[in-house]
């Protein structure tokens, strides 16, 4: 069916919306782009964000359709335009105390199934991670059946859920709900729910078994926090063989001040674990200055760092041609 969508902040996006086979219960998914696109971009938010929740959305496709459509842009003689894939997944939006990870992974999976496989196999893929989103993305690339098609992916906000939460709540809080949450899943309820009055889920249903997942250490859920040595850092992140641009937000506010103040070792630390299965790196981190946990302040300068990552390093464009790199 074809659309028009808009969140209350952003105008609204002409597109087609139709159901991902293939799952357990039929899933949408808004795309807009060409039928037939140049290369396809998925875009997977984080908790309580789903389609159209992020602010640069809109400029992000509104980019990726029109891309080529000028003479600086054109590959070969021919306009370009890729397609931009926003699926809503069962962790989506409030939906993510009820799921987890491997769920996603299925889901994201379906969602690519869905594509042609020539498509697939010739054509550039790129995933798009937001917060809890680059977490999926990462046991994506390491457990997806199409994760062998993707030609680069982008983490936007990889920051650590455990101490994200114990900045807003406290260690005691956080701590005392884990210990209480653990338990529960040693005595084999780890899918009863937890009171909506737990600390550090935003009054959302969620099973004990996510709550320990995302509060614990070196859990599923916990990829990026700043205590993670380098030998586990590369445990969680070394299978990742593609281009991979991180992307973290210099002013997030769910970053502890401590972890901001030197934020940039951090994020070499994340990157360099992220290439340590291959010689010659092909992980690169920045920092946007000021930039909050959405980038809603900064949304222009990510879509041009993002389509600047997909010239150079899916596209094989010289940082020369690069029109994004100019205006960053």
């Amino acid at each position: 069916a074809v659309v028009m969508a808009s969140s209350s902040r952003s105008p609204a996006l002409e597109g087609r919306i139709r159901l991902i086979p293939r799952v357990k219960s039929s899933l949408p998914v808004f795309e807009v782009g060409p039928k037939e696109p140049y290369g396809n971009v998925v875009l997977i938010p984080g908790l309580t964000d789903g389609p159209l929740s992020l602010l640069y959305t809109h400029q992000l496709a509104e980019t990726l359709n029109c891309y080529g459509e000028d003479e600086h842009t054109k590959i070969g003689e021919v306009c370009q335009p890729f397609r931009l894939l926003m699926p809503t997944l069962s962790s989506s939006y409030l939906g993510f105390g009820v799921s987890s990870l491997k769920q996603d992974v299925e889901e994201i999976d379906a969602l690519l199934d869905s594509v042609p496989l020539e498509e697939r196999k010739n054509s550039p893929l790129v995933l798009i991670g937001h917060s809890t989103g680059c977490q999926d993305l990462v046991r994506y690339m390491r457990d997806g059946a199409n994760a062998k098609y993707v030609s680069g992916v982008i983490f936007q906000a990889p920051v650590s859920d455990r101490e994200g939460m114990e900045l807003e709540h406290g260690k005691e809080a956080i701590a005392k709900a884990r210990e209480f949450a653990e338990a529960e899943c040693a005595a084999g309820r780890g899918q009863e729910l937890l009171p909506r009055s737990t600390p550090g889920v935003f009054n959302t249903p969620i099973t004990c078994e996510r709550y320990a997942s995302l509060s614990g250490r070196m859990t599923d859920d916990d990829m990026f926090s700043s205590d993670l040595t380098e030998g586990e850092l590369g445990e969680i992140l070394g299978h990742l063989d593609v281009p991979c641009l991180w992307v973290f937000s210099g002013d997030d506010e769910y970053v502890p001040p401590a972890v901001k103040a030197n934020y940039g070792d951090l994020t070499r630390r994340i990157a360099t674990a992220a290439d340590g299965s291959r010689e010659g790196g092909k992980s690169f981190p920045a920092i946007i200055d000021g930039g909050n946990h959405a980038l809603s302040n900064r949304t222009q300068r990510f879509v041009h760092i993002a389509m600047d990552f997909i010239e150079q390093e899916v596209l094989g464009l010289h940082p020369d041609e690069s029109k994004y790199l100019r205006n960053i």
